[in-house]
């Protein structure tokens, strides 16, 4: 998860930067060795070729404005009928430390609000 003020920065910070780098130089080729690639396509057909950092970035990550990360959430939260924690897998940003700790600030004081009517949901349910 990387949260921006733009999804365009949003963008740019992740695929762009070490969540990028960390996927296509160690994540991607890792799972490709151990045939876990599946894991990664939104449909069976889609060739182990295909499953590239941009792929993942668009399919599989959660990036963008705080109102793009929060409808990203909310439409996950629906497809697997609720979750009760977020977890943030967090990356090596210490040649840009304030863009990690800014997406962290975005996440708490503008996506997280966005979200509150969810547990109340999970509460109840």
């Amino acid at each position: 998860m990387f949260v921006a003020d733009t999804d365009e920065e949003a963008w740019k910070l992740s695929a762009g930067d070490m969540m990028g780098r960390m996927m296509g130089e160690y994540f991607l080729p890792l799972l490709g060795h151990f045939g876990f690639k599946d894991y990664l396509k939104h449909a069976p057909d889609v060739p182990d070729a295909d499953i590239t950092v941009d792929y993942c970035a668009r399919r599989n990550w959660i990036i963008g404005s705080p109102s793009t990360v929060a409808e990203k959430i909310e439409t996950i939260y629906r497809e697997v009928g609720g979750f009760g924690v977020l977890c943030v897998f967090g990356f090596d940003y210490r040649h840009k430390p304030q863009a990690w700790r800014r997406s962290l600030e975005l996440l708490k004081r503008e996506v997280m609000p966005r979200l509150m009517h969810l547990s109340a949901e999970l509460e109840e349910a």
